[in-house]
């Protein structure tokens, strides 16, 4: 009986040290998301915005996920269309004067020509017929900018590794 009462003293003491450790991190990530974020070197200007640890964890989540998502448009897992409208909007998220990279701007181009594009609910509410010559459209749209596309997805993944 006496081992027993022991092993519940120490699990309850080490769940005590990991819920402070825990709300110890928590509260450090808080406090560094409030704080203003430092000034950029001036000595050189990233394509995409240097996330430090002052930043919120959804900028870093924003990160990996334009990694992803580059990295699937480079190797054919999703429509270099759709890579690029997802990417677009993260990097608007990330760093809202990533436009001004001339290595990144088709980004914003292609975006701009498939933006009025409906989607989700819409497109499958409208015919097969419209929706194949949207499709086409697209398809053209993707194939004018392949390089471009593929070449700013290889910046991305350069910049953000």
């Amino acid at each position: 009986m006496v081992i027993f009462q022991w092993v519940l003293i120490v699990t309850g003491l080490i769940a005590c040290i990991w819920l402070m450790r825990f709300s110890l991190r928590k509260w450090q990530v808080i406090r560094q998301a409030s704080q203003p974020p430092s000034p950029p070197p001036e000595h050189s200007t990233p394509a995409v915005e240097v996330v430090t640890p002052g930043r919120s964890e959804h900028l870093l989540d924003a990160r990996e996920s334009i990694q992803v998502i580059a990295q699937c448009m480079l190797t054919g897992q999703v429509e270099l269309s759709e890579g690029c409208l997802r990417i677009k909007v993260l990097l608007d998220h990330l760093s809202p004067d990533w436009a001004q990279d001339e290595r990144l701007v088709i980004f914003e181009t292609v975006y701009e020509q498939l933006k009025d594009f409906p989607t989700h609910s819409a497109r499958k509410a409208q015919t097969k017929q419209e929706t194949f010559r949207q499709d086409k459209q697209r398809w053209k749209i993707e194939d004018d900018n392949k390089e471009a596309l593929l070449s700013a997805a290889r910046v991305l993944m350069a910049e953000l590794s």
